[in-house]
């Protein structure tokens, strides 16, 4: 089903060889909302990251991206 998803889309499935199952499926999301129609430019981080700078709000995170992709690397 993989091969025949990426082939659709016309990748080259081998690109995924060394990835683990969720980053082939956060790959596919990714494809599938662009698609859709949606931008990381309008995501609901984005727009309350901007809120927070044109207010000069003070912001903190709760975990940086390099942490959430190790706890999904993590997982089996």
């Amino acid at each position: 089903k993989l091969k025949d998803y990426f082939a659709k889309k016309s990748i080259d499935i081998a690109m995924f060889n060394g990835l683990k199952p969720w980053a082939v499926m956060v790959t596919m999301m990714q494809i599938e909302f662009q698609n859709a129609g949606y931008s990381d430019k309008t995501g609901i981080d984005k727009q309350v990251l901007n809120y927070a700078k044109e207010h000069n709000i003070k912001i903190g995170e709760l975990e940086t991206l390099e942490q959430q992709l190790q706890m999904f690397d993590g997982m089996a």
